[in-house]
């Protein structure tokens, strides 16, 4: 399989059609000419004719009709597998609106592909990454100068034998074009990754949207992995290659420079190793304030009030996750829990009891305040002072207050701060500060480079 991926190959933010011959997995034979379009609006077969398949022509159960494949050969002899379809329109012809493509090879369910290793790219890679590999050095005269372009790659880290990975290294290489009009030179990176054991696809897949995650939460932005192309297991041990294409969720990032980035690799130095490896170790016990931290990173998807109950959210999540909270143990909050469930009066309503009731389970929890105390105790002055600019307790009451607020909508305890699109935008950045400071340190990067980066790179109030 290629080691790397050239800016020739179309990604996910390309348009393109595939025009072949398609058909269902059971029904080999009965092949349809079609086209396949991808786009920012989906991806859709269309179909020159229909399937002689019964349960797709019947009007009645063409809707319900849901093939996990369908496959396809184009007429450049490509092989195609599309992906978790639907009938969305039968007639004279059909059309099918696919989940994903596959281009590379057949398959006719998920778990006939067994996935050994991964190449990925993601959106700002290369800005990410920061480093210069051409040099420039005088000629053989003053008024000639030569170009120094690598023509091997270069490994920036490697993570080794850490679940899930044998090996995942960052890789960062030139891609030359010669052309009658001159030469160009194009900074490329990508991800490299060797699985300690075969996976089903769509385990492989989940593995990349958590390092799509990381990367994201460096960036401070929604990083997405525009170029996929997996490794699979084939006969014989010999391996093979294909490449994925979703539908992105969002717009094309624009480009940024690492100065506006959160971290950047070259301000992880010697770290990456231990952040990237301890993302993973750490999956299983956070990875739901991984999803929340990577939702708030889309202003565009979301409001400013939105992004703040993410964040909000995921500060909670991450002090029950790691440090725990009670303000009792289960077993002494029993007979409390009993005795104020018995109190609660026979004759209310049966939804306003359960209601209670429920409220009441998880009253020997910390609350939200008592959690932002603890974690804020956990960090040194300097640092809660690149977060904070006035007085902690503050700070604390504001981000309760508003979570209160935009959960219960009392408006005798309205804040003027909700209606303030740009006052909501900057406690958002303070609670992002905060939870980046947090996950790094938690990956292992120390509290002082952590809260360094975001001084430097963060745009916090009052700063």
């Amino acid at each position: 399989m290629n080691g790397s991926m050239k800016s020739l190959e179309p990604d996910i933010f390309d348009s393109f059609e595939l025009r072949g011959r398609w058909w269902l997995p059971e029904r080999p034979d009965d092949r349809v000419h079609g086209t396949l379009s991808f786009s920012s609006n989906g991806i859709r077969l269309r179909l020159d004719e229909t399937f002689t398949n019964p349960a797709v022509n019947h009007p009645f159960w063409a809707a319900g009709f849901r093939p996990e494949c369908i496959l396809g050969f184009t007429v450049e002899e490509e092989c195609c597998t599309l992906y978790k379809s639907f009938c969305s329109r039968i007639g004279a012809t059909q059309e099918f609106l696919g989940n994903a493509l596959l281009r590379g090879e057949h398959f006719a369910h998920a778990s006939d592909l067994l996935v050994t290793g991964a190449l990925v790219e993601f959106t700002n890679l290369v800005e990410w990454v920061d480093l210069t590999l051409i040099a420039q050095e005088p000629g053989a005269t003053p008024d000639h100068f030569r170009l120094l372009i690598p023509t091997s790659t270069k490994r920036l880290f490697t993570v080794r034998e850490t679940s899930p990975f044998r090996e995942l290294t960052l890789i960062l290489g030139s891609q030359i074009s010669l052309a009658a009009e001159g030469v160009s030179a194009e900074r490329r990176s990508h991800f490299d990754l060797h699985f300690l054991h075969p996976l089903p696809f769509p385990e492989a897949e989940e593995i990349i949207g958590q390092l799509g995650i990381l990367v994201s939460v460096l960036q401070g932005e929604n990083a997405y992995a525009n170029r996929i192309r997996f490794r699979i297991a084939g006969p014989e041990g010999r391996a093979r290659s294909l490449e994925l294409f979703r539908v992105p969720r969002g717009s094309k990032p624009a480009i940024r420079s690492a100065h506006d980035m959160t971290m950047s690799f070259t301000q992880l130095s010697g770290d990456a190793a231990c952040v990237f490896g301890a993302w993973f170790l750490n999956a299983n016990q956070l990875d739901p304030v991984y999803d929340l931290l990577a939702s708030s990173l889309s202003p565009s998807r979301h409001s400013v009030r939105t992004r703040f109950l993410l964040l909000a959210q995921a500060i909670e999540s991450f002090h029950r996750r790691v440090l725990g909270g009670t303000y009792v143990s289960v077993a002494a909050y029993q007979p409390v829990h009993q005795a104020i469930a018995a109190a609660i009066p026979g004759n209310l309503e049966s939804a306003f009891r359960s209601r209670i009731k429920d409220s009441l389970r998880y009253a020997y929890q910390y609350s939200l305040r008592t959690r932002l105390k603890a974690l804020l105790k956990t960090l040194t002055v300097a640092t809660k002072a690149v977060i904070i600019p006035g007085k902690e307790a503050d700070f604390v009451d504001l981000v309760v207050n508003v979570r209160n607020y935009l959960t219960h909508y009392d408006e005798s305890t309205a804040l003027s701060l909700v209606h303030d699109a740009i006052g909501m935008h900057n406690l958002n950045e303070q609670v992002r500060a905060l939870l980046t400071i947090l996950l790094l340190r938690q990956m292992g990067l120390s509290e002082e480079k952590a809260a360094g980066a975001v001084n430097q790179n963060f745009y916090l109030p009052n700063r």
